[in-house]
């Protein structure tokens, strides 16, 4: 997938030289974020699980009134 991206990305250039360095400094950020994200994946993933199952609890509890309102406007 990092290929075609930076195929597309590299497509508009000429020179070789530049197209490769724009490459690998693209390449080596993409490579620092995976590291940081697989350090921290499960605690972030966690973090989002609760603000998802919150958001989930909210909803539920308003989705009642909400579907009862339109109820009442459409009548």
């Amino acid at each position: 997938m990092y290929g075609a991206m930076q195929g597309m990305a590299n497509r508009p250039m000429a020179d070789t030289m530049v197209k490769n360095a724009l490459a690998d400094y693209a390449a080596e950020h993409i490579d620092a974020c995976d590291q940081i994200g697989a350090e921290n994946a499960a605690v972030r993933l966690t973090d989002i699980l609760r603000e998802e199952e919150a958001m989930a609890r909210f909803l539920e509890q308003k989705l009642p009134g909400t579907v009862s309102a339109a109820l009442a406007a459409a009548n």
